[in-house]
């Protein structure tokens, strides 16, 4: 045990965490995650999605936001993230719940909204993925005509659609039993 735990101390003291280049590293998983579902690679795409688009999110998240790192695991962004930060936690697992392609349009929208305003994002790289992926023009969204909000908690209300609560989400087929 204290040969692990001197090797987790050096771990979380020498990794600072470039914020900006693991927002980058996420939003190259994901425009590559959709390109995969509208292929129907829906595995590879979960995994670009739900995995490696995940990760520098969790780590980028972790290191840039307030909150009680103490418990974070450094070796591991997934584990104990819903102590430190638990309406960002349900918001993202909320949004993992979905089919991918709105699964990866809600997490881009949660980073922007909490990561946004930092002078290390990627503002040019979301736009272009938003344009790529047809996002920026609300009749192209996923399922846009059937447009609800995540809550904050993690529910999916299909009809609230002022105040903007939560991340805008569709209601795709089968997924949405999962998020009411």
């Amino acid at each position: 045990a204290p040969v692990v735990r001197e090797m987790l101390t050096r771990t979380a003291a020498g990794d600072a965490v470039d914020v900006g280049q693991r927002i980058r590293i996420a939003l190259v998983k994901l425009l590559v995650g959709v390109g995969r579902a509208r292929r129907g690679e829906l595995l590879t795409a979960n995994r670009n999605i739900r995995g490696e688009a995940l990760e520098p999110l969790l780590a980028a998240w972790a290191a840039a936001l307030p909150g009680d790192r103490t418990g974070l695991d450094s070796l591991d962004p997934h584990r104990r993230f819903e102590h430190a930060h638990p309406e960002l936690a349900a918001r993202a697992d909320a949004a993992l719940r979905l089919h991918p392609e709105t699964a990866a349009s809600a997490l881009l929208e949660l980073v922007e909204e909490t990561l946004g305003d930092r002078a290390d994002f990627p503002v040019d790289a979301a736009t272009t993925i938003r344009r790529r992926l047809g996002w920026d023009d609300p009749r192209t969204l996923p399922s846009a005509t059937r447009r609800g909000w995540l809550r904050r908690d993690g529910s999916f209300d299909p009809k609230s659609r002022d105040g903007r609560v939560g991340t805008a989400v569709s209601r795709s087929s089968s997924f949405v039993g999962a998020v009411t």
